[in-house]
């Protein structure tokens, strides 16, 4: 049992091995070092599967602990689209499923040393780009309510261009 969290929900039978490791193999086509959740898609992925095959239910807010108690986590792990803050592990707001729509995905080829990244103190950077940022979720929160791509797609392509004094991406602004 994983850090002492979770609850019996029922077992499948004969799918724990006695010694209570589960052997797995992981695979993802998530970029590592890009700053795609890859390691939250990880730990989820990995927790998700214990979860199955030893029968135990792990309450959302145990996983964020256990996940805080490793680096600084997305919100990955929750449905649908959040407002998460990723140090403290609290739930902002959940906006809810977005439409069905198609997204371009832009991979820059820098990589992201995440362990440095994260050990940076950011918050100034964050608060002088906080008005920006929180028109980047009301247009978000909108365009799930009513169903506009468009205003998911602004809401999403101005949170990128603001967080650009804390991650640049070249190019970014022009394309």
């Amino acid at each position: 049992l994983v850090g002492g969290f979770g609850k019996k929900s029922g077992t499948r039978e004969g799918s724990m091995p006695r010694s209570g490791r589960l052997p797995f193999t992981l695979f993802s086509e998530l970029p590592v070092g890009k700053g795609m959740a890859s390691s939250t898609a990880d730990m989820t992925a990995a927790l998700a599967l214990y979860q199955w095959a030893a029968g135990y239910s792990f309450e959302r807010e145990k996983w964020v602990k256990l996940f805080l108690s490793v680096e600084p986590t997305d919100g990955i792990m929750f449905e649908g689209i959040t407002l998460f803050d990723h140090y403290q592990g609290s739930l902002r707001r959940s906006f809810g499923s977005p439409p069905p729509m198609e997204i371009v995905a832009l991979e820059f080829e820098e990589k992201i040393d995440t362990i440095s990244f994260n050990q940076k103190d950011q918050k100034k950077v964050a608060r002088a780009q906080a008005r920006t940022v929180l028109k980047s979720f009301q247009l978000i929160e909108e365009g799930v309510k009513e169903g506009s791509t468009r205003k998911i797609g602004e809401g999403a392509t101005l949170s990128a261009l603001s967080h650009q004094n804390i991650l640049r991406k070249p190019d970014l602004e022009r394309i």
